[in-house]
């Protein structure tokens, strides 16, 4: 990995699996390897181990970041101004900005000392979240990339998102010509 870094605009971390290829001494080469090569963009998605990864922009759900920020909370009583105030603490301690999606409800983008909700695409149903997370964090990935705003690049995110939960039965894929048609069809 070390090796090919310098060649990467950004390296995506899924760490979707409690026991899998992500192991602790993974995660600490991981955090090595961001602090060493700030040009490259890391991107980490966790469903369980969120606050193990620095340097690095965090991109949580609510669930997940409702665990992460108050363990041992009934998860029904946090609220988004609750997930809000710990998003940015995380993002000041870290320096890059986070991502807590909401569903159906958007995405909370922390960043720079202000909190911002980007609101998802209204979709009627029926649909199939199956893939919702992966399509949001690699749209995200490549328009922070392609250097959009963190707002810019959640506004993306929710975009594709939304052309994927359409495709039903199947893990959803967005082109952006379908990118591009659910962006004219809001207008």
């Amino acid at each position: 990995m070390r090796a090919r870094l310098p060649e990467l605009d950004a390296l995506v971390v899924a760490d979707y699996q409690t026991v899998g290829v992500i192991t602790p001494a993974v995660t600490e080469a991981l955090n090595q390897l961001a602090m060493e090569f700030s040009k490259t963009l890391f991107v980490v998605d966790s469903r369980e181990r969120v606050g193990s990864f620095k340097h690095m922009v965090v991109k949580p759900n609510d669930i997940e970041a409702g665990r992460f920020f108050f363990p041992g909370r009934d998860s029904a009583s946090i609220q988004i101004e609750d997930l809000s105030r710990a998003g940015m603490d995380w993002q000041k301690a870290n320096q890059r900005p986070v991502y807590i999606t909401l569903g159906s409800r958007g995405c909370l983008v922390c960043d720079q000392g202000t909190t911002r909700q980007v609101p998802a695409m209204k979709v009627p149903p029926p649909v199939d979240t199956v893939g919702a997370g992966d399509t949001f964090l690699a749209s995200l990935t490549a328009g922070l990339v392609g250097g959009a705003t963190p707002v810019e690049a959640a506004c993306l995110a929710t975009l594709a998102t939304g052309v994927t939960i359409r495709k039903l039965g199947v893990t959803g894929t967005a082109s952006p010509q379908e990118i591009l048609a659910q962006y004219d069809g809001m207008l």
